[in-house]
């Protein structure tokens, strides 16, 4: 038994980093025991059927070599792939050991993609090979990316795509989510619920390792997939429960959900699960995500264009159904006001049934209240600490001075210890002194003011004599 690190030879080398196994590889190192046996496929089994349908879809014809697509690509891209840059031999006798011109399909027709002029590249033989059936995206190859990434989009637009969620409502609500979308590799998914289980199985290498792998790894971890994969082929045993949610998880990272193709014995001997028989909460409760929307849906492959159109049909119905819903919300708001009466109400009335079946005693009356009379207090409680009971005698105390006083029309009583009483102190402020010049002129000024018929007097003296 190999060591810990060693690679399986069940598994590729996308799951592994060769140029250092050997430093973690030692020859003394113990066997680790093997917790989780690998999971054997029985001929004639529903995983065996699987894995020959992922056989038989590995990869669909990519050659479009048309002798006149090739020269209209070549004339539009001046000859030259549009992957490595290569000058290509259009007419095929390859001049000066010029590669031969190909056409191919920047999003396959496996994937989705569609055979338009957005769509067709030229490039050379080699990089067809190396890009295979894959997404051009997943390939990542190219000498102007963004000029194959806008036509991507454009491809994509035009090509099949999954069905929108019913939240997505407007024609910009619906590109933002088709684009969010498109920004991950296209990638083909065997799917399909049965009984009790579901599955999705691809082709890893589809996919680039660290894509693929983030893919395995949700399926496991938030989904609670079973991994049965073999060789090359990726195969996740889902539970039912999950397994709608999954498939919504799986078309949001722009995965093509594809049926297999079985025959009438084999459909048979594996039915597929049909949810249009159950009921709206069994089918929310298969579905938390919204997946429920578009149970028989799911497979539903269309345009982009189609999408958005009935994202913009969907905003539309919403706009005319808010004044329906602005009253079924009102109606819901006054149930939810009027539940602890109606709720008391129903209490009482199978209260008093039960009373009058004999189910129940009836309750005892209670004891009537006495009536003070005006001005009578309540009685007081005399508290066993000595301080508190001084202090409330004190209390009462003032309280009947208080209510004779208002009867009798006499002053109110004061309380002495709360009256203090404060005397006036004066405050001189503090002044700087003025100039002496000044205080002459406000003494005589003073003078004046309290004398003035000594002033008059010193006037007229002084005119006369003038």
């Amino acid at each position: 038994m190999g060591s810990m690190f060693k690679r399986p030879t069940s598994l590729t080398v996308f799951d592994h980093d060769e140029p250092y196994e050997d430093l973690y590889d030692p020859a003394d190192h113990e066997d680790q025991p093997v917790e989780v046996p690998p999971v054997k496929v029985e001929p004639g089994s529903l995983q065996d059927l699987l894995f020959s349908q992922l056989v038989e879809g590995l990869r669909a014809s990519m050659r479009h070599t048309e002798p006149w697509m090739v020269r209209y690509l070549a004339d539009q891209q001046s000859g030259v792939c549009a992957y490595c840059g290569l000058t290509l031999s259009v007419t095929g006798s390859r001049v000066d050991g010029a590669p031969r011109a190909m056409a191919d399909l920047l999003v396959p027709l496996a994937l989705g993609g569609t055979a338009l002029e957005e769509n067709r590249v030229l490039c050379c033989a080699e990089c067809q090979n190396d890009k295979g059936g894959r997404d051009w995206l997943a390939f990542g190859r190219a000498t102007d990316p963004v000029k194959l990434l806008a036509r991507r989009r454009e491809a994509l637009l035009d090509g099949a795509n999954h069905v929108l969620p019913l939240s997505v409502k407007g024609t910009d609500a619906a590109m933002h989510a088709l684009r969010q979308r498109w920004a991950f590799p296209r990638f083909r998914v065997l799917a399909q619920a049965f009984g009790e289980v579901g599955y999705f199985g691809w082709d890893l290498r589809s996919l680039p390792n660290e894509r693929g792998g983030a893919v395995r790894l949700r399926l496991r971890f938030e989904f609670g997939a079973r991994d049965v994969s073999q060789g090359r082929f990726a195969l996740f045993e889902v539970p039912l429960d999950r397994w709608y949610e999954a498939a919504w998880a799986l078309v949001e990272e722009n995965a093509v959900l594809v049926r297999p193709s079985m025959t009438d014995r084999e459909r048979t001997a594996f039915p597929s699960f049909s949810p249009s028989s159950l009921a709206l909460e069994e089918r929310e409760r298969l579905a938390p995500g919204g997946w429920h929307e578009h149970y028989a849906r799911w497979h539903i492959l269309l345009t982009g264009e189609r999408w958005v159109q009935e994202a913009r049909r969907v905003a539309r119905w919403s706009v005319q159904a808010k004044p329906g819903q602005r009253v079924v919300e009102e109606q819901r708001r006054r149930t939810l006001r009027e539940k602890p009466v109606n709720d008391a109400l129903a209490g009482l009335a199978q209260r008093l049934e039960d009373v009058r079946t004999g189910k129940a005693e009836p309750a005892a009356p209670r004891a009537e209240r006495s009536v003070r009379s005006p001005g009578e207090s309540a009685p007081l409680y005399r508290p066993l600490n000595p301080e508190l009971a001084h202090r409330q005698d004190a209390i009462v105390a003032r309280h009947a001075e208080f209510l004779d006083a208002l009867r009798e029309g006499k002053p109110l009583p004061v309380r002495e210890h709360e009256v203090v009483p404060v005397a006036p102190v004066a405050v001189e402020p503090v002044r700087a002194p003025l100039p002496m010049d000044v205080q002459d002129r406000l003494a005589a000024l003073r003078e004046r003011l309290l004398n003035p018929t000594s002033q008059a007097t010193a006037t007229g003296r002084m005119g006369g004599a003038a």
